[in-house]
């Protein structure tokens, strides 16, 4: 009888721990992504303000961060490529 109850004890600790590891992860997972997320939102908003005389909506300019991601040719402007830095660094 004693050796049931042990065993049961030992099995409701292994898996309080496996849910605990679980729920951290997901919830270390889904801060990391926030944090990608606010990184990438930061660098549109920079490159908006920081591009006068540009008449670019954020979509665009989304867009065009993800084309420099993509092919390194459409950098080759140093503005752009110095916030292409930033959003690298960000998804790091």
């Amino acid at each position: 009888m004693r050796r049931q109850i042990n065993l049961r004890a030992a099995l409701v600790g292994i898996a309080t721990a496996v849910m605990t590891v679980v729920v951290l992860g997901v919830l270390l997972y889904t801060l990391l992504e926030n944090h990608k997320k606010a990184m990438a939102d930061e660098c549109v908003h920079d490159v908006t303000g920081g591009l006068p005389g540009m008449d670019l909506s954020e979509d665009e300019i989304t867009s065009l961060l993800i084309q420099c991601l993509q092919d390194p040719e459409v950098a080759s402007d140093a503005m752009f490529a110095k916030y292409l830095d930033r959003v690298v660094d960000a998804a790091k």
